[in-house]
């Protein structure tokens, strides 16, 4: 179910560059019944990334608040260990992704998706 609410929302980004709330959720939702960790887990993972990530966009207007709601909503699904195994091979792929693309902007829940299959697969 985790995989296929991130699946959804990483081709929505991909292709409309917007996340949408339903998304979101449906990752919230999944991951409460499918990872069995604690509630500060679940709390440190959707507030530790996405403060930062919210005074970044406060600066600068290319970090819009779909993805800090996709990433608040990502980590409180999987919890915070969880969500740094995504968002490091989410790195990985995304300095991929620009180089073949040529942009300097990446839609984050596609590349999270990535991450995602990768920390599974790998770990």
């Amino acid at each position: 179910m985790l995989f296929l609410s991130m699946l959804i929302a990483g081709m929505l980004d991909l292709k409309y560059r917007k996340i949408p709330d339903y998304a979101i959720f449906l990752i919230c939702i999944s991951g409460i019944f499918f990872y069995n960790i604690g509630t500060f887990e679940r709390i440190a993972g959707a507030v530790y990334p996405a403060l930062p990530l919210f005074l970044i966009a406060l600066k600068y207007s290319q970090l819009k608040g779909g993805d800090i709601k996709y990433i608040a909503g990502l980590g409180f699904g999987v919890g915070i260990n969880t969500l740094a195994v995504i968002l490091f091979f989410s790195a990985v792929f995304s300095v991929f992704y620009s180089l073949i693309k040529r942009k300097t902007s990446v839609p984050l829940a596609f590349v999270c998706f990535i991450g995602f299959v990768f920390g599974r697969c790998l770990i």
